[in-house]
């Protein structure tokens, strides 16, 4: 898995309020598997010059070759305009509920 260690856990924490959880998707080769983590560094900085947007997460599914990213946000397009600035090409970003962390 991939993640930044950098920024604070839970929904909403880099911003002091709870924001929806946007998954975004891409296929990635299996050739290209080595470039998740740059792009990943690309698409949090992104992010954080797009502003109210944060990389929370980083799956990639080497079966199906499709890289998964977790976003906390407040809109899909927020998504979008932080994946174009970043240069990756996400198929779908979607609206999803997500749980962080464990309950207790």
């Amino acid at each position: 898995m991939w993640g930044s260690p950098h920024y604070p856990t839970g929904p909403g924490a880099s911003y002091g309020r709870l924001m929806d959880h946007f998954l975004g998707e891409r296929y990635l080769p299996a050739t290209a598997r080595g470039d998740i983590v740059g792009d990943s560094d690309r698409l949090q900085s992104a992010a954080r010059a797009v502003g109210a947007v944060r990389l929370v997460q980083t799956l990639y599914v080497p079966h199906d070759e499709i890289c998964l990213y977790l976003f906390e946000a407040d809109s899909a397009d927020l998504v979008s305009r932080a994946a174009a600035a970043a240069a990756i090409a996400l198929e779908q970003v979607q609206r999803v509920d997500a749980t962080l962390g464990m309950p207790s």
